[in-house]
Parts: C-alpha cells; sequence; structure tokens
C-alpha cells in the first residue's frame, strides 16, 4: 500500500522474483478492501507493506484499522519509513526499498514459520 505508484512496481517486481504473489494498491482505502476481499475468499495476505507517508489515511493510521479490525488483527505488517515503527506494526523499511531489507523485513515478519515452509519447498 504506497501512493507511489513506482515504488510499488519495484516492491511488485522484488515479490515476484522471489515467486512470491502481492497486489499493490495506491489508498489505504483500497488496502483495507483488498485485505477484506482476500479474507473473505479464503486466501488472506501474510504480510502487508504500508507507507507512513500517504494522503488521507496514512500508514500509521492504516495499521490501527487493520489491527482493530477482528477479521484483519493477525495480518502483519511492514511499515515503510525512515523512523522506528509503532507498535502496530511487526517491522519497517526505508526508502528508497533495498531488495535486501525488504526480503529481510518480510522474513521477520512472518517469524520462523516462514523460513520453515521455504526449507520445506526447497526439499526433494
Amino acid at each position: 500500500v504506497d501512493d507511489d505508484q513506482f515504488s510499488n512496481d519495484i516492491m511488485s517486481h522484488y515479490l515476484s522474483s522471489w515467486g512470491m504473489k502481492c497486489k499493490s494498491v495506491t489508498s489505504a482505502k483500497d488496502g483495507l478492501s483488498a485485505l477484506h476481499h482476500a479474507k473473505t475468499s479464503d486466501k488472506p495476505f501474510d504480510v502487508v507493506i504500508v507507507d507512513k507517508k500517504m494522503p488521507k489515511i496514512d500508514g500509521l493510521a492504516f495499521s490501527t484499522i487493520v489491527k482493530k479490525d477482528e477479521d484483519l488483527s493477525a495480518t502483519k505488517l511492514v511499515l515503510i519509513t525512515t523512523e522506528s515503527p509503532n507498535s502496530e506494526s511487526s517491522g519497517y523499511i526505508s526508502k528508497p526499498i533495498k531488495k535486501s531489507e525488504l526480503y529481510n523485513s518480510i522474513m521477520t515478519a512472518q517469524g520462523p514459520s516462514i523460513e520453515r515452509e521455504l526449507v520445506k519447498q526447497e526439499d526433494p
């Protein structure tokens, strides 16, 4: 979730290169709609990356809304910011987004379970 389409394109490229499925949106409103749609389709997002500085609903407000929503509260959030994250997020990264930092922030947000899943997929 980033109002900067160029940043969305870069992140989508990185995520796709790792075999991850992603959806990018340019507003918090569209992000919330995508989260609810994914949840009702039984395909919830594992991690949501959200920019802190966005018009209307910023990343901090978005994070708070997600964490207070009973259907979405388990969603892992990574905040794009230059400051330390608030308690609603699972991690943070800074712009310009570096591929290695994005990967590390996703792995940190997912915790040990994603590492076990990736190892399992790599085993013959």
